[in-house]
């Protein structure tokens, strides 16, 4: 059985096969959470497989609450 460990997001995590079934988060992952980090407006810790460092689960903390219209365009629209 796979024991899978929790961790903050690094730039070695493989982010391009997770999929939890909602396009959306999957894309905010791939596209924005490295972003987030970057810019200190969100936290992302993610569960990897530790043998390949796949990602197969995550949860992103803010600790704000921001409206897009309220927000810089390269917070609002994110960062590819």
């Amino acid at each position: 059985m796979i024991q899978y460990q929790s961790e903050h997001l690094s730039a070695d995590h493989k982010l391009d096969v997770f999929d939890c079934g909602s396009s959306a988060l999957d894309d905010w992952l791939r596209r924005f959470a490295r972003h987030a980090e970057a810019t200190n407006s969100g936290r992302t810790f993610v569960w990897v497989d530790p043998t390949s460092s796949v990602v197969v689960g995550y949860f992103t903390l803010a600790a704000h609450l921001l409206r897009r219209v309220e927000a810089p365009k390269g917070i609002a629209h994110g960062s590819s």
